[in-house]
């Protein structure tokens, strides 16, 4: 079975030691920031957290200040401007500078290579982009500027193409809108509360769903019939992921720039499921958790779905 793992993310101190970071207050922090800045986003801190999450994975050693630095360059970039301020007042959280100032040659250094690597530029058409702010250093006959620069020229020419962004423009699909391009079947599961999905953000797409599998068998009585009803009903459940998971990668296709990367993630948190396997004993929990385990590898896995059992 796939599983993801929470894990443990640590963080270089200034005397070379490590500490554990806390999400949990990391996020408490965000979700105050969205409350100071008058944005009543409650799924806002927790995409921030996926971000943070993202780019601490990628790096060989990151400090707190790092960390708080990089989540307020992020505010900042989204045209959050409130929330970034509220956040800096709250961590004392300075703009990243070092890697910004290195000084480059805009015609010999990789843009687009720059451009994916910053977390501003993720679902953004970075190969239009890039071309645009060659075109554009071609007028204003730069030879070598810094690295910041590129990115700031590159932003500003992102947002001289879009409209002025709101807290509402930060997602790129929300979650009240999955019902106007799904079908009727799963538009009946998410109205049921059987599966809930998150809203999609601009800057680290992501697609997350929980499936629900209380509600799904709150109405069978105390005595559930694996064969008669779980089985069957897990079938149709993920059959209808999949689904969705398609419908979703359709509906970017419209909403995204041509050349845009469109490499979705998906994730999936089956909630309840513990309960139901441990409602059981013996040799038909274990038969239980082998045929729970071979339906979600069968739809599932085809599909580069990962799941989560809880």
């Amino acid at each position: 079975m796939i599983r993801l793992q929470a894990g443990e993310i640590l963080l270089q101190r200034e005397d070379g030691d490590f500490e554990f970071l806390d999400l949990d207050e990391l996020h408490e922090i965000l979700w105050q920031s969205c409350l100071d800045a008058s944005i009543e986003d409650c799924e806002l801190p927790g995409d921030i957290i996926d971000i943070v999450i993202n780019y601490v994975n990628n790096q060989e050693t990151v400090n707190r200040d790092q960390v708080n630095s990089m989540v307020l360059q992020v505010l900042t970039d989204s045209g959050l401007h409130g929330l970034s301020t509220a956040f800096q007042n709250m961590t004392s959280a300075s703009y990243p500078e070092n890697s910004r100032d290195k000084m480059v040659d805009p015609y010999s250094v990789d843009i687009t290579k720059m451009l994916h690597e910053d977390p501003f530029f993720i679902a953004k058409p970075v190969p239009q982009l890039s071309s645009m702010v060659l075109a554009q250093f071609d007028k204003l006959g730069f030879n070598n500027c810094s690295r910041g620069f590129v990115l700031e020229l590159a932003r500003n020419t992102w947002f001289n193409l879009q409209r002025p962004r709101s807290p509402d423009s930060y997602w790129l699909i929300h979650h009240k809108e999955f019902s106007s391009f799904c079908h009727d079947e799963q538009i009946r599961l998410i109205g049921r509360g059987i599966l809930k999905i998150k809203s999609i953000s601009m800057l680290f797409p992501a697609l997350q769903l929980n499936a629900e599998l209380t509600t799904l068998t709150k109405d069978w009585g105390p005595n559930i019939l694996p064969e008669l009803q779980l089985y069957p009903n897990l079938n149709q459940l993920c059959d209808s992921i999949v689904k969705i998971k398609h419908s979703v990668i359709d509906e970017l296709k419209h909403r995204l720039e041509p050349g845009t990367k469109n490499k979705l993630p998906v994730t999936v948190n089956f909630q309840g499921a513990k309960e139901i396997i441990d409602s059981f004993s013996g040799k038909e929990k274990k038969c239980l958790n082998k045929e729970f385990d071979s339906i979600l590898q069968a739809q599932l896995v085809p599909e580069n779905i990962k799941w989560v059992i809880s």
